[in-house]
């Protein structure tokens, strides 16, 4: 039994000892494959794969709240880092309109897992967005001072930094990183699901439609959408008793009857008509009809009118089914810098917005190969 046993240890060591450790020599010493290596244990751990072995070989990274200051008081971000004092690649995430924050787990486990592959990682959350769904016009500039703060860190490398973000999220990172500022310093834009002009968003989700290289096809936008839409629109409305009509029935739900509706004030009967739903044509003479104030800021958040100072290499994802923001938004801003040769865009198939969606393994593993080339290159900025 002994000599069965020392047969077995044997024929370990002979046949599986040596090609694990060439293996491991390889990972360590050549970069590609070493950043092939981390982008598959990344993968693993964010799309919920049956094994997750990202924790078996990285160290567990420590998570702190960072305050930085500005001239209208202090923000507040989650960082994650390895605990190695090592100078590392870093990346500031907004992840927009989540409304339970740094705290969410998903957002807890991307936070490490960025981290376990090898960047500093900065996770930026608006509370007015993500408890309220209400988006402000200085939310590009809180992610520049956020920026700043991160690569004045000495536990940063200056020379590896990026920018990112989710959704609404992601559109205020592309803004931001256009910013005369840190545009020098941006070295990397990721961004997923991010719309790419605002009043197309709007005109969009109010004609229930999107009209794309020509064609017009339906759209049913999600709830959230909007909200957030309904949130702004009924911003622009003067008259108190119609804020507080348009308020009750659109974000708080509550019952309004007819007579009040019917009641609405030029500037209330055009707001309810845009989130209600309209023809195209009938959006586009009903949006010429809000403030210009109103209109000039959507366009001031729209990463369309910041092209020009984006210097960064891009980076984009899309849900080709996504109900929060059509696919077209992406489409239109990769074509947008479609001279460029520094741009990489994906769309996937099967997730629910910026969210890995429902699906058997084959549909999982299909997202996970999707994924992996996404993030290759940018996991070797952190490798």
């Amino acid at each position: 039994m002994q000599r069965a046993c020392y047969g077995v240890l044997y024929f370990l060591l002979k046949y599986l000892a040596l090609p694990l450790i060439v293996l491991a020599i390889v990972v360590m010493v050549v970069p590609q494959v070493r950043a092939a290596f981390h982008t598959a244990l990344f993968v693993a751990q964010t799309l919920d794969l049956p094994v997750q072995p990202q924790s078996w070989v990285t160290r567990e990274p420590v998570r702190y709240e960072a305050v930085y200051g500005s001239e209208e008081g202090s923000e507040v971000a989650d960082v994650y880092r390895l605990p190695d004092g090592k100078p590392r690649s870093a990346v500031l995430l907004s992840i927009g309109a989540s409304p339970t924050g740094l705290s969410d787990a998903t957002t807890v486990n991307l936070g490490k897992a960025l981290a376990r592959a090898g960047f500093v990682t900065m996770l930026h959350w608006s509370p007015d967005l993500g408890l309220d769904a209400d988006m402000q016009l200085d939310d590009p500039e809180k992610l520049v001072r956020a920026f700043e703060f991160l690569t004045a860190q000495d536990y940063v490398d200056a020379e590896r930094t990026g920018i990112g973000g989710f959704s609404v999220g992601g559109s205020f990172a592309l803004v931001a990183a256009a910013d005369a500022r840190i545009s020098d310093d941006v070295h990397f834009v990721n961004v997923f699901g991010p719309y790419y002009d605002l009043e197309s968003l709007m005109l969009e989700a109010a004609s229930r439609s999107v009209l794309y290289d020509g064609e017009r096809t339906p759209w049913e936008p999600h709830s959230l959408t909007l909200q957030v839409l309904s949130h702004e629109l009924i911003e622009t409305v003067d008259d108190p008793e119609d804020v507080a009509v348009l308020t009750a029935h659109y974000l708080d739900e509550m019952a309004v009857n007819d007579a009040e509706l019917n009641a609405l004030l030029l500037q209330g009967s055009t707001v309810a008509r845009l989130i209600d739903g309209v023809t195209p044509e009938e959006a586009e003479a009903l949006y010429l009809m809000l403030p210009l104030d109103f209109r000039d800021g959507l366009a001031d958040i729209s990463p369309s009118n910041h092209l020009e100072g984006l210097q960064a290499r891009l980076l984009v994802m899309h849900d080709r089914y996504d109900r929060h923001v059509p696919v077209a938004e992406s489409r239109r801003l990769v074509e947008a810098v479609g001279d460029r040769d520094d741009v990489r865009y994906t769309e996937f198939l099967s997730f629910n917005h910026t969210v890995p969606g429902e699906g058997g393994l084959f549909d999982r593993i299909g997202q996970a190969l999707r994924l992996s080339r996404h993030m290759y290159d940018l996991i070797r900025i952190a490798r």
